[in-house]
């Protein structure tokens, strides 16, 4: 933390700190506690809880960790699906109140980020709306929704297409990408909306192309220059 926070200093950026799942109360309490000192009094604070608990592909034995919680909790019996959302939201706020009682009084300083996934925005209400305690919700706890609106495709592996020279990859980024952007901005503004209705801002925590599996197929579409028209149109 302290390398981050003199980084931020340094540029005057705003950092976006992520909250390990399995840090303790104690340990999340001392890193909210440090920013809060050092860092520079004109920055913003963005903080998020965890990286993709939702991402079975990538973090399994993270999302196990989290799903393995809801069931202990009996959060949603008939669906362990909907008990993994709503235990991530109810972790998510179990950190960003730590966050707030250290900043009490300076809230200014510091904007509390629920974060989710691009493609499911239907699991955004049942982690926001989940009411922890009589009266008072996970949304109550946050300032923001936060997803990564990639648009993506698998090349090449696990039985995806390849590209396999420079017409393929300029046939697909001119008539195949847009879709996918355009499907990808979709799942983001219904998530926006999402917020909006509980009082809460639209932040991505990453963005941009996500064209991966072979490295044939990723270096043709990467290099080829179209690319830029791709970006040119999502942003």
């Amino acid at each position: 933390v302290e390398y981050m926070v003199d980084l931020c200093n340094a540029a005057m950026v705003n950092p976006y700190f992520s909250m390990p799942w399995l840090a303790d109360v104690t340990w999340v309490r001392s890193f909210a506690e440090y920013v809060e000192e050092h860092l520079h009094p004109d920055l913003v604070a963005h903080v998020g809880n965890s990286n993709e608990n939702w991402n079975w592909g990538t973090y399994w034995n993270l999302v196990n960790q989290v799903q393995t919680e809801a069931i202990d909790r009996g959060l949603y019996p008939s669906d362990d699906q909907i008990a993994l959302f709503m235990r991530t939201g109810q972790k998510s706020a179990e950190v960003m109140d730590i966050w707030s009682d250290v900043f009490a009084g300076q809230m200014h300083r510091l904007v509390r980020i629920y974060e989710g996934q691009n493609g499911n925005p239907n699991a955004f209400p049942v982690a926001l709306d989940f009411e922890v305690s009589p009266g008072v919700y996970v949304r109550d706890s946050h300032d923001a929704v936060s997803s990564a609106p990639y648009f993506d495709e698998w090349f090449g592996e696990d039985g995806h297409t390849p590209i396999a020279n420079e017409t393929q990859a300029t046939a697909y980024l001119t008539t195949e990408a847009p879709g996918r952007i355009n499907a990808s901005l979709g799942n983001a503004h219904a998530i926006r909306l999402i917020g909006a209705a509980r009082g809460l801002r639209f932040i991505p925590y990453e963005a941009g192309q996500h064209m991966h599996g072979d490295e044939t197929s990723s270096g043709l579409l990467n290099e080829n220059p179209l690319m830029y028209d791709a970006y040119i149109y999502y942003l």
